[in-house]
């Protein structure tokens, strides 16, 4: 064996009888002479190439190392041994598992002298190297005749190297931290030569390792775009998802992982209402865009102080990116702000996450109720006045209120009317302004079913105050009756003193109707014989003062009204009455 020796000669005087008998058995040594060596044993084989923990890209590479330093001619056999690295091995234990490839000890190689360079290339019989994995390679050798003390069972090894074969993919889209515009997204990377298929794998939130994939797939091509029939991926930032793959070759052992990639989907974008502005309507249009086709929506509304995911007002399912709100539904009232979502449904009708996790709430405020004409705290100088007031359209119907000075909140309105245009001409013959008196008067906005849209708190109070009337033109006001609804009574409110009668004129907008000759007595309704009005139409009205067959003083103000409808004949029934008189006993 290696190690240090030292020789001891020593010489000796052996004296011998006749009968080749020594004299002395163990004599004085006449010289001694002492010699030291040491004995080393050639290194085992020292690897060259690949060097160690680098990369390699061709299929069949070529290993080389350096022999063990041995006289020329002397032959030995060499083996090479490849093993696959497990996650979290190290080079020593990774030798011990299954050999990837090894040629057996087909190395037959007689030395030249010193230490020999040899080589061998991988065979293309060989196992393919799996893309990205990393492999060990140890080299043995021993001699036939054991010389140098290294035999079958105790061969020379080297150190143990390791070494990468090819890169794993290099993903390219969904790109790290990228926003799909779609809930299909395509997947590529770039391609690595050599590879068979590629493994594809993609985890929801709750698997940034994607251990446990809610899609794989096994593809042939570096790119792959996201199937109809997989899972809906869910259109919120609050849902990334992660994304690797690997290259494999054709034998059984797969390639190693990618890096992992995280994406998210494109939220559903809400456009209209755009957030925060005002519209001029009680029954909005909602849009929104959306990254692709879901199998439904919910729309929530809201108060604008409430979350409309978990106290909304109103919800609708329903397939379109679009939504009309409808009449029937709870309404939306004036001068208020709502909050809106709209939240994705799959084609199994189930949310796409979870409700609380729609936070991408938009706002809008409906316009209020403006009552413009008469303006607060002006004054007015006719018995008639018309009331004027914008609102957002879609309102069915408005309660005209108005009250004397003794109930300025008007809490018990003095007088009430229904209307359903945006202005009211107060009819004196129903309610007589006073001169010098302030009066209070506002509208109400009512639903379809009449009810007061919001709280009535909401809709405060006018002033006006009546100055300066005219005394010297007269004032007339209409009303219909049910029986007679296309023709109008017409009262003289207010007269001109010391007038003999007025002469009354109708028109439409285009033209004049009727003109009658002067009345002296009122109320006054025509007759069929002098006009016939039609149903369901507008007319204004007005009067002129006459004495002495002569007009006296101006022309009244206009006053506006419309006709009723025309009632339909009794409907004949369609079941029969049984008459049954009881004449006792």
């Amino acid at each position: 064996p290696s190690g240090d020796y030292e020789l001891k000669v020593e010489l000796q005087a052996k004296l011998w009888s006749d009968d080749d008998e020594l004299y002395f058995t163990d004599p004085p040594p006449v010289e001694t002479i002492y010699h030291d060596w040491r004995i080393t044993i050639p290194v085992p084989p020292v690897l060259y190439f690949p060097s160690d923990e680098s990369a390699i890209n061709q299929t069949n590479p070529t290993f080389s190392w350096y022999s063990v330093q041995t006289a020329p001619g002397t032959q030995f056999l060499y083996n090479i041994r490849i093993c696959l690295v497990e996650e979290g091995q190290s080079k020593e234990e990774a030798m011990e598992n299954l050999t990837h490839w090894t040629n057996d000890w087909d190395i037959d190689y007689v030395h030249l002298g010193g230490q020999d360079n040899i080589s061998w290339t991988y065979p293309p019989e060989a196992d393919p190297f799996a893309m990205g994995r990393e492999y060990v390679w140890q080299v043995s050798t021993y001699n036939e005749g054991g010389l140098y003390g290294w035999d079958v069972f105790e061969p020379a090894v080297s150190e143990i190297w390791s070494f990468k074969f090819g890169e794993s993919p290099e993903l390219l889209s969904p790109g790290q931290g990228g926003i799909e515009p779609g809930v299909r997204p395509s997947f590529t990377w770039a391609p690595v030569i050599g590879a068979m298929n590629y493994e594809l794998r993609i985890g929801d939130r709750d698997d940034p390792f994607v251990e446990l994939p809610i899609w794989d797939a096994v593809l042939t091509d570096a790119s792959y775009l996201y199937p109809i029939d997989a899972p809906s991926l869910v259109p919120l930032p609050s849902y990334p998802y992660y994304w690797k793959i690997r290259a494999n070759p054709l034998e059984p052992i797969p390639g190693e992982w990618s890096e992992i990639f995280q994406f998210t989907i494109s939220p559903i974008e809400l456009t209209e209402p755009q957030t925060g502005t005002s519209i001029s309507t009680v029954l909005p249009k909602f849009d929104w865009s959306t990254p692709g086709e879901f199998g439904g929506y919910e729309i929530r509304i809201s108060h604008g102080d409430a979350d409309p995911v978990t106290n909304p007002i109103f919800s609708q399912v329903f397939e379109l990116v679009s939504f009309e709100y409808p009449a029937d539904a709870i309404s939306l009232v004036p001068g208020k702000t709502y909050n809106w979502i709209v939240i994705a449904f799959d084609q199994d009708e189930n949310i796409l996450g979870t409700a609380e996790d729609y936070t991408g709430v938009s706002s809008f405020i409906i316009d209020p109720v403006i009552m413009f004409d008469p303006p607060t705290g002006s004054s007015v100088n006719s018995l008639i006045p018309t009331f004027s007031w914008d609102v957002p359209t879609g309102i069915s119907g408005f309660e005209f209120q108005i009250s004397s000075e003794e109930d300025p909140e008007l809490a018990n309105p003095e007088y009430t009317y229904l209307v359903s245009k945006e202005n009211y001409q107060l009819n004196a013959s129903e309610y007589l302004l006073e001169l010098g008196r302030t009066y209070f008067w506002r509208v109400l906005p009512l639903d379809p079913n009449g009810i007061i849209m919001g709280d009535i708190d909401e809709y405060p109070p006018s002033d006006f105050v009546v100055e300066n009337l005219d005394t010297t033109v007269p004032v007339v006001t209409v009303s219909i009756n049910d029986e007679t609804p296309n023709m109008p009574t017409v009262s003289l409110v207010s007269g001109v003193e010391d007038a003999d009668g007025y002469a009354l004129t109708i028109s439409t907008v285009e033209d004049v109707v009727w003109e009658s000759p002067v009345i002296s007595t009122f109320p006054y309704t025509p007759t069929s014989d002098d006009i016939s009005f039609a149903f369901n139409t507008e007319y204004n009205i007005k009067a002129q003062a006459y004495k002495n067959d002569e007009t006296f003083g101006e022309m009244s103000a206009v006053f506006t009204f419309t006709t009723g409808s025309e009632s339909g004949p009794m409907e004949q029934l369609d079941e029969e009455i049984e008459l049954i008189i009881d004449f006792g006993d």
